[in-house]
Protein backbone atom coordinates (compact mmCIF):
# COMPACT_ATOMS: atom_id res chain seq x y z
CA UNK A 1 0.00 0.00 0.00
CA UNK A 2 1.32 3.42 -0.93
CA UNK A 3 2.10 5.99 1.74
CA UNK A 4 -0.78 8.25 0.64
CA UNK A 5 -3.23 5.34 0.89
CA UNK A 6 -1.94 4.49 4.37
CA UNK A 7 -2.53 8.08 5.41
CA UNK A 8 -6.09 7.95 4.08
CA UNK A 9 -6.78 4.67 5.88
CA UNK A 10 -5.43 6.06 9.16
CA UNK A 11 -7.43 9.26 8.77
CA UNK A 12 -10.68 7.40 8.02
CA UNK A 13 -10.18 5.07 11.00
CA UNK A 14 -9.44 8.01 13.32
CA UNK A 15 -12.46 9.97 12.08
CA UNK A 16 -14.82 7.02 12.57
CA UNK A 17 -13.43 6.36 16.04
CA UNK A 18 -13.75 10.04 17.00
CA UNK A 19 -17.24 10.65 15.57
CA UNK A 20 -18.91 7.29 16.24
CA UNK A 21 -16.85 5.97 19.13
CA UNK A 22 -14.49 3.11 19.95
CA UNK A 23 -17.26 0.57 19.40
CA UNK A 24 -17.09 1.37 15.67
CA UNK A 25 -13.35 0.87 15.25
CA UNK A 26 -12.56 -0.45 11.77
CA UNK A 27 -10.96 -3.82 11.10
CA UNK A 28 -9.99 -2.94 7.56
CA UNK A 29 -10.40 -0.19 4.99
CA UNK A 30 -10.55 -0.93 1.29
CA UNK A 31 -9.98 1.89 -1.20
CA UNK A 32 -11.87 1.46 -4.47
CA UNK A 33 -12.32 3.71 -7.51
CA UNK A 34 -16.14 3.58 -7.25
CA UNK A 35 -18.91 1.72 -5.46
CA UNK A 36 -21.21 -0.88 -7.06
CA UNK A 37 -24.58 0.67 -7.82
CA UNK A 38 -28.00 -0.53 -8.89
CA UNK A 39 -29.78 0.65 -12.02
CA UNK A 40 -31.43 3.41 -10.03
CA UNK A 41 -28.07 4.65 -8.73
CA UNK A 42 -28.33 3.32 -5.19
CA UNK A 43 -25.26 1.75 -3.61
CA UNK A 44 -25.52 -2.07 -3.67
CA UNK A 45 -25.06 -2.65 0.06
CA UNK A 46 -25.61 -6.41 -0.18
CA UNK A 47 -22.69 -6.66 -2.62
CA UNK A 48 -20.49 -4.59 -0.30
CA UNK A 49 -21.44 -6.78 2.67
CA UNK A 50 -20.56 -9.94 0.74
CA UNK A 51 -17.19 -8.51 -0.33
CA UNK A 52 -16.42 -7.43 3.25
CA UNK A 53 -17.36 -10.88 4.59
CA UNK A 54 -15.22 -12.63 1.97
CA UNK A 55 -18.28 -14.36 0.53
CA UNK A 56 -19.03 -14.88 -3.15
CA UNK A 57 -20.99 -12.05 -4.75
CA UNK A 58 -22.69 -11.38 -8.02
CA UNK A 59 -23.08 -8.10 -9.84
CA UNK A 60 -26.21 -8.50 -11.91
CA UNK A 61 -25.82 -5.47 -14.16
CA UNK A 62 -22.18 -4.60 -14.78
CA UNK A 63 -23.06 -1.73 -17.10
CA UNK A 64 -25.09 -0.06 -14.38
CA UNK A 65 -22.10 -0.38 -12.04
CA UNK A 66 -19.71 1.33 -14.41
CA UNK A 67 -21.90 4.04 -15.94
CA UNK A 68 -21.57 7.58 -14.69
CA UNK A 69 -24.78 9.41 -14.00
CA UNK A 70 -25.04 13.13 -14.77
Amino acid sequence: MAESQRNIVEEVAATVRQNVGPVASLKDVIIVPRLPKTRSGKIARNTLAAIAAGQPYKVSNVKACTERRN
